[in-house]
């Protein structure tokens, strides 16, 4: 049931957003909300009202680049999730940020299969625990490494921190793998 759930939702928002379809493939964005991702949880409230790790998902639902140099910056409207449960979309215990962001990335001369990036993004965030379900403005920012595995992978591995809601802190280290 969960898994209905989620794919309607998902090709919702895919199908019914001409704009973004435009910017970024169906595919592309289907295939980011569905990467194999993990969260370590570092923050104690986090830990104690989410769990140790979970489940992270991140796609861009609009993304522009510009570049400046051996700088790429990206301004987007992302959607992340931090959860319980494998898929998006789903009920389980955890965080749901939406809103746009900036990340800055830049190249690395000495190992070019290693970039490192910084993001910023203003979120609207949802945080469902238990006890506890509630919207909030949570801004984030991460701070992290790609790391190219050949032309068609990326392993990104990177450190989130995002504004308290209801005093629990989903802060933590992710770990990530996706297709280029």
């Amino acid at each position: 049931m969960n898994i209905c759930k989620s794919l309607a939702v998902a090709m919702v928002l895919v199908i019914l957003s001409p704009g973004l379809r435009a910017q970024r493939s169906a595919e592309k964005i289907l295939l980011d909300y569905f990467n194999p991702s993990v969260c370590f949880v570092t923050s104690s409230s986090g830990k104690k009202a989410l769990g140790k790790t979970l489940w992270y998902s991140q796609a861009a639902l609009y993304q522009r680049q510009m570049g400046y140099g051996a700088t790429n910056m990206k301004l987007s409207v992302d959607y992340i999730s931090l959860n319980e449960d494998f898929l998006p979309f789903t009920s389980g215990d955890g965080v749901r940020l939406i809103g746009p962001s900036l990340r800055w990335q830049t190249a690395n001369p000495t190992n070019p299969k290693a970039q490192p990036f910084f993001t910023l993004g203003m979120y609207a965030g949802y945080m469902h625990a238990p006890h506890i379900s509630k919207w909030g403005f949570a801004p984030s920012a991460s701070v992290g490494v790609d790391f190219a595995l050949g032309r068609s992978y990326t392993l990104t591995l990177d450190y989130r921190t995002t504004k308290t809601i209801e005093g629990i802190s989903p802060d933590g280290i992710g770990l990530s793998i996706r297709m280029n």
